[in-house]
């Protein structure tokens, strides 16, 4: 009888004391992260700015958000963000982090890890943030926002998740760069956002991208050359493709819209060579003809525009390749991951010597396209 009531009082006070939520906060209460831009303003001094999101009640009993933009300074990342508490009056709570935006000399004279690595390590700050390369300063993607008091950071990444379907861009989150960036055999590839890109009353974004190497930038690539970068990392979402084509005494601008794309990379070695062999495989949809009068329906000029997009797909390839292995040296493929799991023994052998192996790798692509209709039409236009 005891052993029963000793256990429904235990019961009861358990229940006492888990209903509730121990030092809970009101969500209008808490001044919330949704992104943060990182520059370094002098040999050791980080200037760390912050788009916080605000909730109140406004009359009516409706809410109303706004942001505000806050700065501070600090000897580290973590020093400026622990003097924000000072400023605000109260800690800023980062689990929404949405965007992480590092300035470009922060990307060139520092290895991108040593600057994340606070919001990789803080329990509080939630490592699915989009990481951007600023074109400049980071600071500035928020300063012309800081009267307006709109989300800027929400409009960042809304518009880097939708640009992907362009396959002109190549968003990570922030538990994918550091990933990355522990690989031996992998570099890095980040997105680069200016003001222009946000603030024009048409923006119209750049379409760069930062290439790393050792985890600091060393360049960028536009445009095609991150199209055929996402694309030979099998990571081609769709998009279109724009192709003059000259049959007889037709020509026209013809539209692609790419419905899918497969790519395999086989690493091969032989006599103490390395050789990539990359097989695409894209499914196109013909989508505009410019000119009514070029016969798309015939099997001659249909076999000619596949084979002219094949080669351009190769052409556009081959020069990302002779970009990132002669101009770069860096290995944004990750060729040498692929070499370490297929032939371990021979990467730890060759591991050290990578860098003057990966400029010198024999690339052979073998690009096949499926032309897989006409959208709503099967005839041409008369």
């Amino acid at each position: 009888m005891c052993k029963k009531a000793l256990s429904a009082f235990l019961i009861i006070i358990n229940l006492v004391v888990m209903t509730g939520c121990w030092g809970y906060k009101e969500i209008n209460e808490l001044p919330i992260v949704i992104g943060a831009a990182i520059d370094k303003i002098s040999k050791d001094e980080y200037l760390i700015t912050v788009e916080v999101l605000k909730t109140s009640e406004i009359p009516g009993g409706t809410a109303e958000s706004k942001t505000t933009i806050l700065q501070m300074t600090g000897k580290t990342v973590f020093e400026a963000i622990r003097k924000f508490i000072v400023k605000n009056g109260r800690f800023l709570y980062w689990a929404n982090m949405k965007v992480i935006i590092i300035g470009k000399k922060v990307a060139e004279d520092e290895e991108v890890a040593s600057v994340l690595d606070l919001f990789f390590r803080d329990v509080e700050i939630r490592s699915e943030g989009r990481v951007i390369i600023a074109e400049d300063k980071a600071a500035d993607i928020f300063k012309e926002n800081m009267k307006k008091g709109e989300a800027i950071s929400m409009q960042i990444l809304d518009t880097m998740d939708n640009a992907k379907k362009l396959s002109k861009i190549y968003p990570l989150k922030m538990h994918e760069v550091i990933d990355l960036v522990s690989l031996r055999g992998k570099n890095l590839v980040l997105p680069i956002l200016s003001p222009k890109d946000i603030y024009k009353e048409t923006p119209s974004l750049s379409f760069k991208s930062a290439v790393f190497k050792k985890n600091k930038m060393i360049g960028t690539i536009i445009d095609e050359e991150v199209r055929s970068y996402r694309l030979l990392l099998n990571e081609e979402d769709g998009g279109l493709r724009i192709e003059d084509v000259v049959f007889g005494d037709e020509n026209s601008k013809v539209t692609y819209e790419i419905e899918g794309s497969k790519t395999k990379i086989r690493p091969l070695y032989k006599d103490g060579k390395f050789i990539m062999e990359i097989d695409i495989t894209t499914d196109a949809i013909i989508a505009e003809v410019m000119n009514y009068k070029l016969d798309f329906i015939r099997k001659d000029v249909r076999d000619y525009m596949k084979e002219q997009l094949e080669n351009t797909i190769r052409d556009n390839c081959n020069e990302f390749l002779s970009k990132v292995q002669k101009d770069f040296d860096s290995d944004v493929l990750g060729f040498g991951e692929l070499v370490k799991n297929k032939y371990p023994k021979v990467w730890k052998e060759n591991e050290n010597n990578w860098d003057n192996i990966f400029p010198n790798i024999t690339t052979i692509i073998n690009v096949k396209v499926n032309l897989k209709g006409s959208a709503l039409y099967s005839k041409i236009i008369e």
